[in-house]
């Protein structure tokens, strides 16, 4: 059943949505690349240039009048504000410089010079005009492009900005460039085979739809059944005691999981 802001409680959704992107602000500000992750932002626009109000929320000139009747999930759409920003995937937010965004991307990525880059997400941020862009590197094992990667893509992202908004438009819209991070969330069934090799956090239902989460290595995946064989990862986060590996009973269990019941994978770093 779809709501309006008005029947949900009009100014608290408001406020709630305007302190979401306020902490979203915060986090990318001050939040620390997860190791194995590359970072590099290209700004063509400053990011402070939203101010917050007294009760510390990001000021974003929502006009009540305009929205009072609109389904809330149109208006969460349309600022941009999902519950999972770190999922991969496409969101332009509806705006016509994040389709443009989108665009550039796509076609600077056809360029001979970033081959074997391809986008793992992209996601217009509409309350500060910003694109964030997360590129996968195909050719290497964890999917992480390097940092030279990262900046042939922004000056060339960069100059198609402006071919595709011009000069002043384009100098509106800021954008930052990273690699999807170390413990990126993988595709499924896609990526299954791809990332065979590594340790992966599964997060998976049982017989009784219970969630389970566990780290696990995949043993054999049949596409035809579309069911998963695993076994326990031998890292820290299954060591019986610290400092010793897995038992041999431990290292001889398996996990049969239905693709259907595989509900979230990352790749699993071991601290």
């Amino acid at each position: 059943m779809r709501h309006s802001l008005r029947e949900l409680g009009g100014n608290n959704v408001i406020n709630r949505l305007q302190r979401h992107a306020s902490l979203a602000v915060r986090k990318s500000a001050t939040r620390a690349a997860p190791k194995g992750s590359t970072q590099h932002t290209v700004v063509g626009r400053r990011d402070d240039d939203f101010e917050e109000d007294e009760d510390g929320f990001l000021d974003l000139d929502i006009d009540e009048d305009e929205i009072d009747g609109r389904d809330a999930e149109d208006v969460v759409g349309a600022l941009g504000l999902g519950e999972d920003d770190q999922e991969p995937g496409t969101s332009t937010g509806g705006t016509f410089w994040g389709e443009a965004g989108l665009r550039a991307a796509e076609k600077v990525l056809k360029a001979p010079a970033l081959d074997g880059l391809a986008i793992y997400m992209f996601r217009a941020i509409v309350p500060q005009k910003k694109l964030d862009i997360r590129l996968d590197k195909l050719t290497d094992l964890y999917g992480s492009p390097s940092i030279d990667d990262i900046e042939k893509f922004s000056r060339m992202m960069f100059l198609e900005m402006e071919a595709q908004l011009g000069t002043e438009a384009a100098g509106e819209v800021s954008f930052e460039v990273s690699s999807p991070g170390a413990e990126r969330q993988l595709l499924l069934p896609q990526d299954l085979a791809r990332f065979q090799q590594l340790p992966l956090r599964v997060e998976y239902t049982d017989s009784t739809g219970s969630p389970i989460t566990k780290v696990l290595e995949l043993v054999t995946y049949d596409e035809e059944a579309c069911t998963t064989t695993w076994r326990l990862a031998n890292v820290r986060a299954n060591a019986p005691v610290k400092g010793r590996s897995l038992s041999k009973k431990q290292k001889e269990q398996t996990f049969e999981i239905a693709v259907s019941s595989l509900i979230k994978l990352r790749i699993h770093v071991d601290f």
